[in-house]
């Protein structure tokens, strides 16, 4: 019983399942995309940061999320 657990773990976790002979492909984009934010929830980030308070060595870490924010913000917002 403990391996047929792990077989099935593991088959979350690998990038081919093996269902008897047959290689089948996982689909891997599928739980990327049930991470990707709403966009009710990226305006709240986006205020949430514009109100934030930084110091010297944080500015270039914060530019590059604020970025990556507002260009998922726009592809949502434009579909």
């Amino acid at each position: 019983m403990l391996k047929q657990l792990i077989k099935k773990v593991m088959a979350f976790t690998a990038n081919k399942i093996i269902v008897g002979n047959k290689i089948q492909p996982t689909n891997i984009n599928v739980l990327a995309s049930e991470n990707d934010l709403t966009l009710q929830e990226l305006e709240l980030l986006l205020g949430i940061l514009k109100d934030t308070t930084l110091k010297g060595h944080q500015i270039e870490v914060f530019y590059n999320l604020i970025i990556k924010i507002q260009n998922q913000y726009i592809k949502q917002n434009n579909s």
